[in-house]
Order: C-alpha cells, then sequence, then structure tokens
C-alpha cells in the first residue's frame, strides 16, 4: 500500500507540532515539575526575545537614520510588537479557553505563550 505524499508529509513533521508542552510533559516526571519546567522556559524565551527585539530595533532605527526616516521601519517595528502582543494574548487565551477550566489550562496558555514567542525570536533574527 502507498501513502500519498500529504500524508507521509505530515507523519514525518509531526515532531515539528508537539511544542514545549510536550517537550516538559515528556522530560519531567510530575506535574508540579512540568510547571516548574514550563515557567523556566517561558523566563528564558522572555529574556531572549525581549534582547532580539532591542537588537532589531536598533537596527531598524540605523536603517531609518541612513534612509532618512523615509520607510519608517523602527515605528512599523514598534507597531508590529503592539500587535504581536495583542495576537499572543488573544490566542493564547483562546487556547486556555479551550480547555474549559480544566486541568493543564494554565499550563497550555504558558506552552502557547512559549511556542509563539519562540517562532517570533526566529522571525526576527532572520530580519535583522
Amino acid at each position: 500500500m502507498r501513502l500519498p505524499l500529504p500524508l507521509i508529509a505530515a507523519l514525518l513533521s509531526a515532531q515539528a507540532w508537539a511544542g514545549v508542552l510536550d517537550d516538559c510533559t515528556q522530560s519531567q516526571p510530575d506535574t508540579p515539575a512540568i510547571a516548574a519546567c514550563l515557567q523556566q522556559r517561558h523566563a528564558d524565551i522572555r529574556k531572549q526575545l525581549q534582547a532580539q527585539e532591542d537588537k532589531t530595533l536598533d537596527a531598524m532605527r540605523k536603517l531609518d537614520a541612513a534612509t532618512d526616516g523615509r520607510f519608517h521601519a523602527a515605528r512599523e517595528l514598534r507597531r508590529a510588537r503592539q500587535a504581536y502582543e495583542a495576537y499572543r494574548r488573544q490566542h493564547c487565551g483562546w487556547v486556555e479557553a479551550s480547555y474549559a477550566s480544566g486541568n493543564g489550562a494554565g499550563r497550555a496558555r504558558l506552552a502557547c505563550e512559549i511556542d509563539l514567542d519562540t517562532q517570533r525570536l526566529a522571525e526576527l533574527g532572520r530580519q535583522s
């Protein structure tokens, strides 16, 4: 039996969908340790993201200076940051709500924030 190519691609990329919640769940022995793992990862990624945002903003300010501000790169980055933060808050709020206040809702929200921040960090790294 031959599997269709989209199914093969989906199966191969399933690990990429796992995210930090699965990482912490698989590497920690119990719920308190999973929560601690998520808290540490959250603190780490927030620190890294803040540093990368500052670095990227500095690069955009230099670009604005070199182009006499014609492109407003720093302003657009600040607007993008605000939009991203609103998106993260709303999206991860929905993820938490989807647990219907069940067990793990807070961990799911935190993992959502970590996963989105990790993606944003990578994107900012490509742009600066």
